[in-house]
């Protein structure tokens, strides 16, 4: 029975109903005989019996805060909830939240607690993608070092297909410049190349990108000639081993965390859309894989040191545990 899958999450979430039952049938049936159906050790069950009887007045959860004293605060709990909740957020990778609510200063713990918390509240769903074992990534150590392209299509409730152009910088994320197109078209990668190659005047780049026609011609070409070598364009998986993940990557996050849950009946609404959400990739959403930091920071050489935040935790652990065993709770006592 243990075997089958999402079996212990079961018995989690039904603590009370097999508490009691097993307590019902302890007559007749013995206590460690009975735990063995569920597959629950007796120092377990006595720990979800105990959480059903103290019912702290103080905890969240009611879980008695003098013989839990490590659990979060109530506050705590509720600004895991709001964040959560929040309708800025609601789409955001459980990642990119936690940090958010470090870096507001509205939460000092570390990211398994806030996921341990997330799943207790209801907020099971995941964004993690699992790599292959050959998965081997192109690396890069500055901003302008490589820049990628891609076009990602999006069809709007109206039923028109609109073509996203997008050039990204590799190392920081950031997204350069993007487009919104009837068709994948050569002018536009051209045109967002040109802009991005006279503002940040690179002194030497990679531009990485598939082998399809938007990449590969005339328009492009010329563009690349024109740069005196500072732009050399290479083609994934063909003239280097790399694949074009990281921006293949950034299309589903785009996609599905900001522009599918919306409802976009039309390109103008489209195009409002899609600038809210490439503002908010770059300037306001962390990224794990960033230090905690967001792309433009990142693009900018303004990154924060994220221990600046997780040096705090030990601090908010040993006041979460003298707040938790200093309860007025009249059931604690």
């Amino acid at each position: 029975m243990s075997n089958v899958k999402g079996f212990k999450s079961l018995i989690k979430n039904n603590m009370e109903l097999v508490v009691n039952t097993v307590e019902s049938v302890k007559h007749s049936v013995p206590i460690n005989k009975a735990l063995k159906l569920f597959d629950i050790s007796r120092s377990s069950f006595e720990n979800y019996k105990t959480i059903l009887i103290h019912k702290c007045e103080a905890s969240y959860y009611k879980w008695c805060t003098r013989k839990m004293p490590n659990q979060l605060l109530a506050n705590e709990v509720r600004t895991i909830k709001n964040y959560m909740n929040h309708d800025a957020y609601r789409f955001w990778s459980k990642s990119s939240i936690y940090l958010k609510a470090i870096r507001d200063n509205s939460l000092s713990c570390g990211l398994s607690t806030f996921y341990k918390y997330c799943n207790i509240l209801g907020f099971t769903g995941t964004n993690i993608i699992t790599k292959p074992n050959n998965y081997n990534p192109l690396k890069t150590t500055k901003p302008n070092e490589v820049w990628c392209a891609d076009v990602t299509i999006f069809k709007t409730n109206d039923g028109v297909k609109h073509y996203i152009h997008i050039l990204m910088d590799h190392f920081s994320k950031m997204v350069l410049g993007y487009q919104i197109e009837k068709h994948s078209s050569g002018k536009t990668i051209r045109h967002l190349l040109q802009s991005a190659y006279l503002k940040y005047n690179p002194k030497q780049t990679l531009f990485l990108t598939d082998g399809g026609s938007e990449n590969v011609n005339a328009n492009v070409t010329s563009i690349i000639e024109a740069s005196d070598g500072a732009i050399q364009h290479k083609i994934a998986q063909h003239d280097v081993i790399f694949s074009n993940s990281m921006i293949e990557a950034f299309n589903k996050v785009l996609k599905y965390q900001f522009l599918y849950p919306k409802q976009i009946n039309s390109r103008t609404k489209l195009e409002t859309e899609l600038s809210h959400a490439i503002d908010t990739y770059n300037l306001q959403r962390p990224q794990l894989n960033l230090n905690g930091n967001t792309p433009f920071e990142n693009f900018n050489d303004s990154s924060i040191d994220f221990s600046t935040y997780s040096n705090k935790f030990k601090a908010q652990i040993q006041y979460r545990i003298v707040q938790n065993r200093n309860t007025s709770c009249k059931i604690c006592l």
